[in-house]
């Protein structure tokens, strides 16, 4: 980082990678600020490369979703539901999922008893 430069951030960045900005700005004689706006603008705008791999992953979602569809029936558990879609999804060659695949009010319980409680266990164990 340059002495005397202006540093912009998101709203977004952790409250403890803030800190550790303000700590290396005040050592440097940077100025921090916010440039939420800014960079919403530049994300706005998408390269060639950006559109095909939007159009791939819409593709590939589809591509779950048709195969979803003949394992969809009634008595299946969400659980087993999500199970599937990220299995799917990582069998068609997707590298990972940006979410876990279930309901939020569900999902949120999960994630915040598993973050806590099950922090070793592998996936079938929750």
């Amino acid at each position: 980082m340059t002495k005397g430069a202006t540093v912009g951030f998101e709203s977004s960045l952790p409250f403890a990678v803030y800190q550790q900005l303000q700590k290396i700005c005040k050592a440097k004689h940077c100025r921090l600020v916010d440039a939420e706006h800014l960079i919403q603008q530049l994300r706005m705008i998408k390269s060639e490369w950006e559109i095909n791999l939007m159009r791939k992953a819409a593709e590939l979602t589809d591509k779950v979703f048709a195969e979803l569809l003949r394992f969809i029936r009634a008595g299946r558990t969400e659980k087993e539901i999500s199970r599937k879609i990220t299995l799917l999804a990582l069998a068609l060659g997707c590298d990972e999922l940006a979410f876990l695949p279930s309901s939020p009010p569900e999902w949120a319980r999960r994630f915040r008893i598993m973050n806590r409680l099950t922090r070793n266990c592998s996936r079938e164990s929750y």
